[in-house]
């Protein structure tokens, strides 16, 4: 556990799955007012059941050793997740993980972001060898972010999210950790 300012990062718990399915329905209301919203998410929400069945099975990847999952928390409730996901355990690809991180809306611009990617890519160090992320080519404060924290560019999907008519391009990044 790291303390940081307002907010401290540790690692997830298994009675943080409110807080965590919390968090991301608070997307769900952000995106009506930003359609730019650079988080990929399902047409419709998915009901409490689901997300906890996604939950318990994501947590079932940290003590398989496959992801590293932080929560960042701040006036007693989780305000930002970071994990990184091993894309093809037991398969010669097993050495890649993909980052993927959100902080709620009223929390953003505070340094939890980069404490929680920070904190998530030391812990990578010796269970994966690089690290992907993709994020929309609009979302330079993101972008600008990742950079700072070494990650380089390797491609750009354009059109890759459709909301009503608009396309989102995204910019594919790596970064090699030893």
């Amino acid at each position: 556990m790291s303390a940081k300012s307002d907010f401290i990062i540790r690692d997830v718990r298994i009675r943080d799955s409110e807080g965590i399915i919390n968090l991301y329905y608070s997307y769900y209301e952000e995106l009506g007012a930003n359609p730019s919203l650079g988080l990929v998410l399902y047409r419709r929400k998915p009901d409490f059941r689901q997300e906890s069945e996604w939950f318990k099975a994501a947590y079932k990847q940290i003590g398989l050793g496959n992801s590293i999952a932080l929560v960042a928390e701040a006036d007693g409730k989780i305000v930002g997740l970071c994990d990184v996901v091993r894309i093809k355990p037991g398969t010669s690809a097993d050495h890649v993980g993909q980052i993927g991180i959100a902080i709620k809306k009223e929390y953003r611009s505070r340094g939890i972001g980069r404490a929680l990617m920070s904190e998530a890519i030391k812990r990578s160090k010796g269970k994966f060898e690089q690290l992907i992320l993709n994020v929309f080519e609009n979302n330079r404060t993101a972008l600008s972010l990742y950079k700072k924290l070494g990650f380089r560019e390797f491609g750009t999907l354009r059109m890759s999210q459709k909301r009503g008519n608009r396309y989102f391009n995204e910019k594919y990044l790596y970064l090699r950790i030893k």
